[in-house]
């Protein structure tokens, strides 16, 4: 969607380039604006005696995947309406912000320490479809940019969105992993029980005046 939407707004829906460039922007500012937004309902939602993080996680990612695939499909049945599809669009592409707040921040939760390298590493692995997604529509779109073309790009969209979502109900996870916990020092546990012992004789002190 990021790189081949602006083509699919001009072959199908014939908007020209001033066009293009605001309708295929206003996707993404919805993306913001959920993304911001999501982030605050999801830390509202962990807030103790609500929801297990797993549970949130889980929640925002199925909500930020299925969601989307949901609206991309919906464009094939919105004939010529251009006003609709470019709703369909903002939602879909919109929604996909939710996500943000399941799948995107959980290397915190699963490991504070090494969040930054498994950031580093799925982010990476993120960069594939970047590389795909072009030569995907590319391979259906060459000999004809039609919008019954388009359509099975946004079925195989939505297929990925679907099955990504099923993977991370089953294995998704918000707890810290084991291989991920530090274990606690002598150095530490001094300083713990320092300070521990030091509040104690404060309380006694506060006590006895």
């Amino acid at each position: 969607m990021l790189t081949c939407l602006p083509k699919y707004m001009r072959d199908v829906l014939q908007f020209d380039m001033t066009q293009n460039g605001i309708l295929s922007a206003l996707p993404y500012i919805a993306t913001w604006l959920l993304m911001t937004g999501g982030g605050l309902v999801a830390d509202w939602l962990r807030a103790p005696h609500r929801l297990q993080t797993t549970t949130v996680r889980k929640l925002f990612c199925a909500a930020g995947l299925l969601i989307p695939g949901l609206f991309l499909i919906a464009v094939g049945f919105l004939g010529c309406n251009r006003i609709l599809i470019v709703f369909a669009f903002v939602i879909s592409i919109g929604s996909a912000g939710l996500a943000t707040s399941g799948y995107g921040v959980n290397h915190l939760d699963l490991a504070p320490k090494y969040a930054g390298t498994l950031m580093g590493l799925t982010n990476t692995l993120a960069t594939v479809p970047g590389i795909l997604g072009p030569q995907v529509v590319g391979a259906f779109t060459y000999h004809a940019s039609t919008r019954a073309q388009w359509q099975k790009v946004f079925y195989i969209a939505s297929a990925i969105y679907v099955f990504s979502a099923a993977v991370y109900a089953v294995f998704g996870s918000g707890k810290l992993q084991d291989w991920a916990a530090v274990p606690e020092t002598s150095a530490d546990s001094t300083v713990h029980n320092e300070v521990h012992n030091g509040g104690q004789g404060m309380r006694d002190a506060s006590e006895f005046d």
